[in-house]
């Protein structure tokens, strides 16, 4: 079963904005909670000095996040050796021999016996290699319902019959 798809740049900002939202409040809540607890002794004196030092540090604090997250964003849009796994026209083959995924002039393959497990979370699934860093995922953010199901039943089919597993074991 072959399946074509395509990762465009926007699509890409739109979803890392997206995920980054947590993080970032996660980072400055902690922030926040660390600066009360170093400052709390001080805090009962010289209240209205300590918050406001604290909401200005929250607010250099955020920039800085934005800044970074802005860096990275733009390094992994540059689509320069190390991105080119990420956008672009995505060809994937899911068949007895495992994997395929040609995305340019870049070919994956992943056999059936070098999968440890396929997984489905928060819409996403990932296939994991026995050895090296996470091959595949496959979103709903960048795949139609129906690629998206054609996938997941096609790896389903294939892990199954390789590994007499289902996908989420």
């Amino acid at each position: 079963m072959e399946i074509s798809y395509d990762i465009t740049k926007e699509e890409y900002k739109n979803y890392f904005k997206k995920t980054r939202v947590a993080v970032n409040f996660f980072s400055i809540m902690m922030f926040i909670g660390i600066y009360f607890a170093l400052t709390y002794k001080f805090f009962m004196d010289n209240q209205k000095i300590l918050v406001f030092i604290m909401l200005l540090c929250v607010i250099i604090l955020y920039g800085i996040i934005k800044f970074m997250d802005r860096i990275r964003l733009n390094s992994i849009l540059k689509n320069d050796k190390k991105n080119k796994e990420i956008l672009g026209k995505h060809i994937c083959n899911i068949d007895d021999n495992g994997i395929t995924e040609k995305i340019g002039n870049n070919v994956t393959n992943l056999k059936w016996s070098n999968i440890v497990r396929i997984k489905e979370k928060d819409s996403v699934i990932y296939v994991i290699p026995k050895k090296g860093k996470m091959c595949f995922a496959f979103s709903k953010v960048f795949l139609s319902n129906d690629e998206y199901d054609k996938i997941k039943l096609a790896l389903n089919k294939y892990y199954n019959k390789f590994n007499k597993k289902t996908i989420g074991y």
